[in-house]
């Protein structure tokens, strides 16, 4: 059997400054993505920063994976997974193995979804660090009414969410089909049969569902936070006007004298 190795690095690349980096490397240039294409290994880098990995030894892909650390944008923690392939006439996935006529387009149709899979850990490996930030937040507040969390905290945590929710949907092509099949439409049986091997659609729909509930949350900490500033505006403004009274009675009170 032969290694398929898949990288995830980062959040995106600088496509002009990874061309002039790769450009000596055999590099076939597409649209969305790019081919390091040699004899007895193929590598294919996706715009949102994962490489798939075909048949190609560690120190090439760890040679590669080097040099388009130098143009990465937000970098992350290196996310790795591993399949194989046979070579097999009728096409058919048994335990992370493909069993494949291996060609160029063949190649890539399953790389689409392979580098879909793996963007889709690194946001469920996200999600996940912010369940665990605010797991106790519904516990602290059905027990006090309140969450020790201050105003500036519980804005970061949203503004988090919410860019953990826009670029799963709609910066990165994760829920549409690419590109690539509006030319090649013969090749996607390929790709659907590697993203419902990999529950692609059912994953994107659990991750929603977790934003969605954690949205619900961060709404019910807005509205405290909003209620908490009203009260203490509510509060100010009756202890101006008890300032104003007394002054007044002090005016009232001088007169007489």
């Amino acid at each position: 059997m032969t290694k398929i190795k898949a990288y995830c690095l980062g959040e995106k690349f600088n496509r002009p400054k990874l061309e002039k980096i790769l450009n000596n490397l055999s590099l076939i240039k597409f649209k969305e993505f790019f081919i390091i294409d040699k004899r007895e290994s193929k590598v294919l880098i996706f715009p949102y920063w994962v490489i798939i990995s075909w048949n190609s030894s560690y120190d090439n892909d760890k040679e590669i994976i080097e040099k388009i650390k130098k143009v990465l944008i937000n970098p992350h923690k290196l996310l790795e997974e591993e399949y194989f392939y046979e070579e097999n006439k009728n096409f058919k996935i048994i335990n992370d193995t493909f069993f494949i006529q291996p060609s160029n387009k063949t190649l890539t149709s399953i790389s689409h979804a392979l580098a879909q899979s793996i963007k889709l850990n690194y946001f469920e490996d996200e999600i996940e660090k912010e369940i665990i930030k605010t797991k106790n937040i519904p516990i602290e507040i059905k027990k006090y009414w309140k969450t020790k969390l201050s105003q500036k905290e519980i804005l970061k945590l949203r503004w988090e969410l919410l860019l953990t929710k826009s670029l799963l949907n709609l910066h990165y092509d994760l829920l549409d089909e690419p590109e690539f099949f509006w030319d090649n439409p013969e090749f996607v049986e390929y790709y659907e049969k590697t993203k419902k091997y990999l529950d692609l659609d059912e994953r994107i729909q659990n991750l929603n569902k977790k934003l969605n509930v954690l949205n619900e949350i961060f709404e019910v900490l807005s509205d405290e936070v909003k209620y908490k500033h009203e009260t203490f505006l509510e509060r100010v403004i009756i202890w101006l006007i008890l300032i104003e009274i007394v002054i007044a009675i002090f005016h009232e009170i001088l007169k007489l004298f």
